[in-house]
């Protein structure tokens, strides 16, 4: 049997007396796209930021290709093999693409001794993989233009690009399609399905169209808890999941 990339095991959240995340048991397998849904308020972010390290978990344990990562902080999560996007695009507008991936590059591969006296890009072509990436994304003849001029599912992308460039072999993608025109929106529910061939991704996400065709499994959040996971076949006749939350979108 195939060991899981990503487990979790009672995993919850407490803020006081008000509980976000129950006990949550997910087993996310191996270059697979597990999709994580539910309406607003089910606790899905918060779970993310329990995976990702951002947030402490109040019980239960996290597991990264069967090592236990739960006390571990985010920056260590990341070199042990996993990446996370975020809803809200977090880029540095005025530079190029290529310094954008450089950049987030140098943040996870940064030198045992910090050389002030040389340049960060000089530095950053050293690194491996980002030419591949800026391919990969179909975003090379847009490396040199800076960010701003982008348009939001361009942008969209170069934060993906930052994540791939950690070279992760979990990608946890928090709502990508997020604000994004209907023109933008194939072309990266086409690169979610390229993603998978190449790593594992959990995704956080409201579009059902998109999760439900990208998607390998999915797992449903409601008030902090799961209460349905399958392939999106069954998700989608679910007769629970379509009362809390697919309702006419199924």
């Amino acid at each position: 049997m195939t060991a899981c990339a990503l487990q979790t095991r009672g995993l919850g959240l407490d803020y006081g007396a008000f509980t976000a995340v129950g006990a949550v048991d997910l087993q996310v397998m191996p270059k697979t796209l597990h999709a994580l849904i539910g309406p607003n308020g089910a606790g899905k972010t918060s779970f993310f930021n329990l995976i990702s390290g951002r947030y402490a978990a109040t019980r239960g344990a996290v597991e990264l290709d069967g090592v236990d990562i739960t006390k571990m902080p985010a920056r260590s999560r990341i070199r042990h093999g996993m990446a996370r996007s975020f809803q809200i695009t977090s880029l540095f507008l005025e530079r190029t693409v290529r310094e954008n991936l450089e950049l987030a590059a140098l943040g996870c591969k940064a030198p045992p001794l910090l050389r002030f006296w040389t340049d960060w890009s000089t530095e950053a072509r050293r690194l491996d993989g980002i030419d591949g990436v800026l391919q990969e994304l179909e975003l090379a003849k847009l490396a040199d233009r800076p960010v701003h001029v982008l348009s939001h599912g361009q942008q969209r992308l170069v934060e993906i690009g930052m994540c791939l460039v950690a070279q992760p072999h979990v990608l946890l993608l928090d709502e990508p399609l997020a604000g994004l025109g209907l023109a933008d929106i194939p072309r990266v529910a086409e690169l979610l399905m390229r993603l998978k061939s190449h790593y594992t991704v959990l995704l956080v996400e409201h579009n059902m169209r998109v999760v439900m065709k990208v998607s390998d499994r999915v797992t449903v959040m409601f008030q902090g808890q799961v209460i349905a996971e399958g392939p999106p076949a069954a998700i989608r006749e679910d007769a629970e999941v379509r009362r809390v939350y697919l309702g006419s979108q199924a």
